[in-house]
């Protein structure tokens, strides 16, 4: 699973740079799914299945399986 920053709440984008100079945040890349999707391709990979995941009814976690071509 891997939360697309993205497509998720406008906030958590502009918080992520505040907490992130506070030292409270790693470095996030913000993508969205089909950002993600392109990326897996161009590495090679053959997207295989894919569904949507998400805690508690909030957030957008696409769970993709892929294998290498």
């Amino acid at each position: 699973k891997t939360p697309c920053i993205g497509d998720m709440n406008v906030l958590i984008k502009l918080a992520l740079p505040v907490m992130r100079a506070i030292g409270k945040a790693p470095y996030v890349g913000v993508f969205r799914e089909t950002e993600l999707k392109q990326r897996i391709s161009t590495a090679g990979f053959e997207i295989l299945a894919m569904e949507n995941h998400a805690t508690k009814g909030s957030g957008f976690r696409p769970y993709i399986v892929a294998r290498k071509r």
